[in-house]
């Protein structure tokens, strides 16, 4: 599951106890907020993401994590394949699902751009995925539509509606099974 590797400065660390009320269980405050912080996510022993942001949140009765200024680097086995990064994310502990937003730029480690707003990890799958409108940059291709599923390498994209392209007289990006 989640490996907290460092939840690295202390500095800005701080740990609040909400009297609950009546009007509090839907507006309660974070149980910590931390500056610098750094989780590792590991699935039969191997790295599967590492994701570093500015500052997080933790809330620990709903097992979620809020962080901003986010960047996750993506892994296969041992080889790195892909850098995202994004204005805000949330980690579902739970599940160890993701979620960003904000500026949501995904490259990866063969040159490949994802750029949108929102963006989801599916831990059980292994994919990213998304129902807004995204644009991939490879090269001089470009491949635009709304919703997407791929893997975190961005080497198998799915674009699900209103897809669109340019592409170069020797691109690979509209290779496809059909």
């Amino acid at each position: 599951m989640i490996a907290l590797l460092a939840l690295a400065a202390a500095a800005g660390c701080r740990t609040e106890e909400a009297t609950p009320t009546s009007n509090d269980a839907a507006v309660r405050p974070p149980s910590e907020g931390m500056r610098g912080i750094s989780l590792q996510n590991f699935r039969e022993a191997a790295t599967r993401w590492v994701l570093q942001a500015d500052t997080a949140s933790v809330f620990r009765e709903k097992k979620r994590v809020e962080a901003e200024w986010v960047v996750i680097d993506f892994y296969e086995g041992d080889d790195h394949v892909s850098r995202l990064t994004a204005d805000r994310g949330i980690l579902e502990q739970n599940t160890d699902d993701l979620e960003v937003r904000g500026n949501v730029r995904v490259t990866s480690d063969d040159g490949a751009l994802l750029e949108t707003e929102v963006l989801f990890w599916d831990h059980q799958a292994s994919r990213i995925h998304t129902d807004e409108f995204v644009r991939i940059t490879r090269g001089g291709d470009v491949l635009t539509g709304v919703g997407l599923v791929t893997d975190p390498g961005l080497d198998r994209v799915e674009i699900k509606r209103e897809v669109r392209g340019t592409a170069s007289p020797d691109s690979e990006l509209l290779e496809s099974e059909g």
